[in-house]
């Protein structure tokens, strides 16, 4: 018996030294978590608690207005609302439900995702996944904010350009920032979803019509439910732009090429600002806000009128008759005629084995200097051409200032 009693005391000893070592184990393993969470690296969980409870939502600066010379308005703003979509809290499980609800292909909700992630796109950083909601599409979003916290509804302004493409390309157009353009040096430093310009005036003076942006944090609850507003930074909205386009004449000058392919530029010969510049076939700058269909876009770069090529600048062209006065300055400047020297237009002239018409079928007859550039003689100006010679005709080109490069600048701003 006393064996017996004497191995079960011992039995029972060993059982209480195993769990006192657990326990202080248990314990030592607790000390540690603590320590780690309260001295360690406190800033990190402090940050992870506080944005359960704390949303901070950006609020877009509208973009600057853009002006004739008069101040009347060329491009406004127009109240909106955008969706971001903030990754930390995605649930991918909610994806193909968001992308019905908001009429937005489902796979390409999903290839933009992979491609962030594959570009190394901080994850704290929220993506624009639609521009211009409809009242059906803000009414889902309201109706599920519960269900998707990841759901970010943002008030903001979007771009609003003239009907019709009116001075399209002088304004240019707006879009979202490409993965391209965000390793280049003037959109470093905007996020990915940012609006920038992309073409025109737009694109030109972009640093001067982007403001900055404000913010407004509020207090949430676990549900993603807003409890109260806690800061607000109000937005710096762009600086507006006031240009040297007459929108009268500009108006006037689209009416004219209206079903027509080319270009007109109305120039103040006292100052060289550019009072009006058109471009035809034209397009319109609003089908890019918010982003452009495939359809659209295939309809815009294969189409045979190439709507947005700027013939004024951008296209490779004779200058026609309104070269003609140079050719004649150069003539008479270097003696190569003088004011008696005629020439008899029968309608063309053959030069380096090729013969040239004169709009004029039928001919001119004898023509001088002032009778060849009052009725735009094409014969007269081959002949002086042919004498003059290409270099001095260059170099008379050059003085008057036709090798400078004249831009759609500001006159002020505002």
């Amino acid at each position: 018996m006393n064996s017996y009693s004497s191995g079960r005391r011992k039995s029972a000893d060993v059982q209480i030294a195993i769990f006192q070592y657990l326990s202080v184990m248990a314990f030592l393993w607790l000390l540690a978590g603590f320590w780690q969470l309260q001295v360690h690296s406190p800033e990190i969980y402090a940050e992870q608690a506080a944005r359960n409870r704390i949303k901070s939502l950006p609020l877009p600066a509208p973009r600057g207005k853009i002006l004739d010379r008069d101040g009347r308005i060329l491009v406004d703003n127009t109240p909106s609302f955008k969706l971001r979509l903030s990754r930390t809290e995605l649930d991918r499980e909610h994806l193909p439900i968001i992308a019905e609800g908001l009429n937005l292909p489902y796979e390409k909700l999903l290839e933009r995702l992979e491609r962030l992630r594959s570009s190394h796109t901080p994850e704290y950083q929220a993506i624009s996944i639609k521009e211009d909601l409809t009242s059906a599409e803000v009414a889902f979003v309201e109706a599920h904010k519960a269900e998707f916290p990841e759901l970010e509804l943002i008030r903001s302004q979007r771009r609003l350009y003239p009907q019709g493409g009116l001075a399209a390309h002088v304004v240019g157009y707006v879009g979202e920032v490409s993965e391209a353009e965000l390793h280049q040096t003037e959109f470093v430093m905007y996020d990915p979803g940012t609006e920038v310009g992309k073409a025109g005036v737009e694109r030109r003076y972009n640093d001067i019509l982007v403001g900055t942006d404000g913010s407004r944090q509020v207090m949430v609850d676990s549900r993603g439910r807003s409890r109260g507003e806690l800061g607000f930074v109000e937005a710096v909205p762009g600086r507006s732009l006031r240009l040297t386009i007459d929108l009268d004449l500009q108006v006037v000058a689209e009416l004219a090429m209206q079903d027509r392919r080319g270009a007109v530029v109305a120039l103040d010969p006292n100052t060289g600002e550019v009072l009006a510049l058109v471009s035809s076939p034209n397009y319109d700058p609003n089908h890019f806000v918010g982003g452009i269909s495939s359809s659209q876009w295939r309809q815009l770069t294969t189409g045979p009128d190439k709507p947005l090529l700027n013939r004024a600048i951008q296209a490779q062209l004779a200058p026609g008759s309104i070269f003609k006065p140079i050719v004649l300055l150069a003539a008479l400047e270097t003696a190569a005629i003088n004011e008696d020297f005629r020439v008899f237009c029968n309608g063309g002239a053959s030069h380096y084995g090729r013969y040239f018409r004169c709009w004029q079928r039928g001919g001119h007859g004898w023509v001088g200097p002032r009778e060849a550039l009052m009725h735009s003689c094409d014969v007269f100006f081959y002949a002086i051409g042919n004498k003059l010679g290409i270099d001095q005709i260059a170099e008379y080109a050059q003085r008057a200032g036709l090798s400078q490069a004249s831009t759609c600048r500001t006159k002020k701003r505002a």
